[in-house]
């Protein structure tokens, strides 16, 4: 049964029978009732009840009785209502000797095996992304106790072994545009997801890969100076930026005109030897992408891929700035722990009626380029 109350609510079928160390499935589907027992082509039986992933109850009582054999009611799911935990998908959860675990993978007719201990829980900024013109600290923190977190500024993601150990109760100093990426770990656990806050000082963006003494590019740090064949152009044109008609000037002001989009994943993933800016359509990888309004109103930040869209032979490259294609994935747990969705649920377009989402490309309009 699902219901404490109501402990007669499926009967198990007459001759369903389990000898030692035997396994049977039973599917708690909805499809089956108390007195019609369903039974589906491939021989499984389903209850009349089914099982909620936001937690529920569920009890085995013996026949011809009130008296519940054995339940799942030591957890509270939801205000005073017992019964297992929220499930978490692609995990398992049930018995191993006289616990109940959460398992990494799921175990049907077979002994249950590969405890974890629990899901890290995510990781919390005290600063959430946008535009910013000062500097300021931010400070991480995870609901888990004795989780560490690590965090990264280039861009890579970080893992239980990549990234600066966050200190708690320390803050993270931030004084230009940085994109700070952070996840939750802890041994026996599975880690939280990547989460992603890019903070953006539009004057700093002005001036990016800019020397102050001379106004001639600089290759920012990380970054390379060349790759296959390309020169590194990572300067926001200065024509533009002091153009000597004041009208024709790209200001800071001018960069909140609409919103912004972040793609952060490490500049090796870009620019590194067989990446995707090298080998064009045919590599994807991981990164996060961010909506972020000028207004400061709530966007999005998701975990999915990123890959060159179209045609991108280097002997025809019109421009350096190549089409993206960003896919939304959700990632399993033995990957890179980045979480993800299948579908963006977010109406991007004020005036539209789509708001769901596959993917979204970036177009470099370069049948417009000089």
């Amino acid at each position: 049964t699902d219901e404490k109350n109501e402990p007669n609510k499926w009967r198990l079928p007459y001759g369903f029978t389990l000898e030692g160390g035997e396994y049977k499935i039973v599917f708690a589907s909805g499809l089956g009732d108390s007195d019609n027992q369903f039974l589906d082509p491939y021989g499984y039986y389903h209850t009349n009840f089914e099982l909620d992933k936001g937690g529920d109850y569920l009890a085995l009582v013996a026949p011809g009785s009130m008296e519940v054999v054995h339940e799942y009611a030591d957890y509270e799911y939801s205000g005073d209502k017992l019964g297992f935990p929220p499930q978490e998908e692609d995990y398992s959860y049930g018995m191993l000797g006289a616990l109940k675990r959460y398992f990494s993978s799921a175990t049907p007719e077979a002994e249950n095996s590969g405890v974890i201990d629990g899901f890290v829980a995510d990781t919390k900024f005290s600063h959430q992304r946008g535009f910013y013109y000062s500097d300021f600290y931010v400070q991480l923190s995870t609901e888990t106790p004795d989780a560490t977190i690590r965090y990264t500024t280039d861009g890579s993601a970080p893992s239980d072994s990549r990234g600066e150990v966050y200190v708690p109760g320390n803050a993270i100093h931030i004084t230009t545009t940085t994109c700070l990426r952070a996840a939750a770990f802890k041994t026996g656990w599975v880690p939280s997801n990547i989460d992603t806050q890019t903070y953006i000082f539009p004057f700093d963006v002005l001036e990016q890969a800019t020397n102050p003494a001379t106004g001639a590019q600089v290759t920012p740090s990380g970054y390379p100076s060349s790759w296959g064949g390309i020169a590194g152009d990572y300067q926001v044109d200065p024509e533009i930026i002091h153009h000597s008609n004041v009208d024709n000037r790209l200001t800071a002001s001018d960069m909140r005109a609409v919103p912004t989009f972040s793609l952060v994943l490490s500049p090796a993933d870009l620019f590194g030897s067989s990446q995707i800016y090298i080998s064009g359509e045919s590599i994807e990888r991981l990164c996060s992408i961010e909506m972020i309004y000028p207004d400061g109103s709530t966007g999005f930040q998701e975990n999915g891929t990123v890959q060159i869209q179209g045609g991108s032979s280097d002997n025809r490259w019109k421009s350096k700035k190549l089409s993206m294609r960003y896919k939304f994935k959700e990632f399993m747990k033995n990957g890179t722990p980045t979480g993800g969705t299948r579908k963006l649920r977010h109406q991007l377009y004020p005036d539209a009626p789509i708001d769901r989402y596959d993917n979204i490309i970036f177009d470099a309009v370069l049948n417009n380029s000089w």
